[in-house]
């Protein structure tokens, strides 16, 4: 991938790569030759940039259908270096913000979509949740999120399984922190750092300290994202597998999806994390078919999200001003409005179930009448 954009942000560099549509990676002409052509970006996963296999496969089938593609790197991830005192982390969402508003100031005319994967869909689902209706981005889909960080940390050292992957992805971190000792050293503490066995150890000597949380308890509860799926006002599927070895399905928040009409929550049996396999030499992955089939007929359908705007004030007098600015300040009131939470109901499900072969099938969301009138 070609890197689109190193650009200062207000603490620090943000870093994008490209993929210019229809499977190239060269061709410019593709990119400007349709202002209207959608736009995927997309979230990595922990320690992870535009060159992990993943990503390269999810992008790749991206392009081929005509769409551009942008991997938002992490900081400090991608061969970009990290200009000021602020990393990345879990609940980091700035980033998410600047690229999402930068890309759409580019592409006006384009619809933009993000994929978020793992530590990258925490993010994403929490960055949806914290903008509402103000964010552009016209629908999401966030495949094996963590959802509850402190579940997610005391679910991973449970087991043999669990604690191998928790060692490889400390050992990843490290690797991420050796690239930028200088910061971490005087940031952080080094020693404890290079001597860490888990993702929990790392967080304490390095994380929690960066974003300035008294514990590690406290970094893991306020980034999760589960507090913010009932702010999520657009479509937005969620993709996770029963197995997966990394994010437990203790940690789905089921209530909360099932009460957000924009969510739609596909759980799988089987699938590990991030994997989903599909047939016999397990050349393709399942979930990057279910997230470009769910975003191609979204992009088709009257419910992709459309950003709300204020009404511009004009040169205008007298009672017409008045009127004018009675309006924006209305609109204003009605894009800061949060979601209302709803009461829980297990006759509401957003749920879909998915066959053996893959099919997808959806199940009633309506509420009962009971909540219906309760909700009034």
């Amino acid at each position: 991938m070609q890197s689109l954009k190193d650009f200062a942000i207000s603490v620090g560099t943000a870093d994008c790569d490209h993929d210019c549509g229809r499977g190239s990676h060269n061709s410019s002409s593709v990119v400007n030759k349709d202002e209207s052509t959608p736009i995927v970006i997309l979230i990595p996963g922990l320690t992870s940039d535009s060159s992990a296999p993943y990503l390269k496969h999810l992008a790749y089938h991206t392009a081929k259908r005509g769409w551009k593609v942008v991997v938002s790197n992490h900081r400090g991830l991608g061969g970009v270096p990290i200009t000021s005192d602020i990393f990345y982390n879990s609940g980091w969402t700035e980033d998410t913000r600047t690229v999402v508003n930068y890309v759409h100031k580019e592409n006006p005319k384009a619809p933009l979509f993000i994929v978020g994967n793992s530590v990258g869909a925490n993010i994403l689902v929490k960055y949806l949740g914290e903008e509402g209706e103000n964010t552009p981005v016209a629908g999401a889909v966030a495949v094996c999120s963590p959802w509850d960080l402190l579940i997610t940390d005391r679910f991973i050292t449970r087991a043999p399984v669990q604690k191998f992957y928790d060692k490889a992805l400390t050992g990843g971190l490290q690797d991420y922190a050796k690239l930028h000792q200088p910061l971490f050293s005087r940031l952080g503490n080094w020693e404890g750092i290079m001597k860490a066995l888990s993702i929990r150890d790392f967080d304490d000597h390095a994380t929690r300290l960066f974003a300035k949380y008294e514990t590690v308890d406290t970094y893991y509860r306020r980034c999760s994202s589960t507090p913010y799926v009932k702010s999520v006002s657009i479509p937005l599927l969620c993709i996770s597998a029963l197995d997966d070895p990394v994010c437990t399905k203790e940690a789905i928040p089921w209530d909360e999806c099932r009460l957000n009409k924009n969510i739609v929550l596909a759980t799988v049996k089987h699938g590990g994390h991030l994997a989903f396999f599909e047939g016999i030499t397990a050349s393709s992955l399942w979930w990057v078919r279910a997230a470009n089939e769910f975003l191609d007929v979204l992009h088709s359908s009257h419910y992709m999200h459309q950003q709300k705007k204020l009404y511009h004030l004009g040169a205008l007098s007298g009672a017409f001003l008045v009127v004018e600015l009675l309006f924006s300040l209305l609109m204003a009131m009605q894009i800061s409005k949060p979601n209302a939470p709803l009461d829980s109901s297990i006759d509401q499900s957003p749920y879909i179930n998915v066959t053996e072969d893959g099919l997808v099938a959806g199940l009633n969301n309506e509420p009962t009448t009971e909540i219906q009138k309760k909700n009034k």
